[in-house]
């Protein structure tokens, strides 16, 4: 088991904002290599109000391996790409034009 613990001052000082237990993964349950080691990783989030300015990792030496991390979300990874204004703007305006001229032919 791995714990992480996120505090609001630098070196671990400070309020405690939040702390997770992280199962132990290693090789259960493996997908990709069944004989190798780390081969299956179970994505965690952790949420917390205010602003964390240190982590902490408590665990095994030797032991542990991250992938991707991602703080202060329940849903680990990058966020999602907001859609601009201007691509729905131009993607109604090529679905106007499209029909435009598709009506003018069948007309002509």
């Amino acid at each position: 088991m791995l714990l992480m613990k996120f505090t609001m001052g630098l070196m671990v000082q400070g309020n405690l904002l939040a702390s997770a237990l992280l199962p132990a993964n290693g090789n259960n349950n493996c997908t990709g290599d069944p004989n190798g080691w780390y081969c299956n990783w179970d994505p965690v989030g952790v949420t917390f109000t205010g602003t964390a300015k240190s982590v902490v990792f408590i665990g095994d030496t030797d032991y542990i391996g991250f992938d991707d991390i991602t703080f202060g979300t329940t849903i680990p990874g990058p966020p999602p790409i907001p859609l601009a204004n201007w691509s729905l703007i131009l993607g109604i305006l090529l679905i106007a034009t499209f029909i435009i001229f598709h009506f003018k032919r069948r007309i002509a």
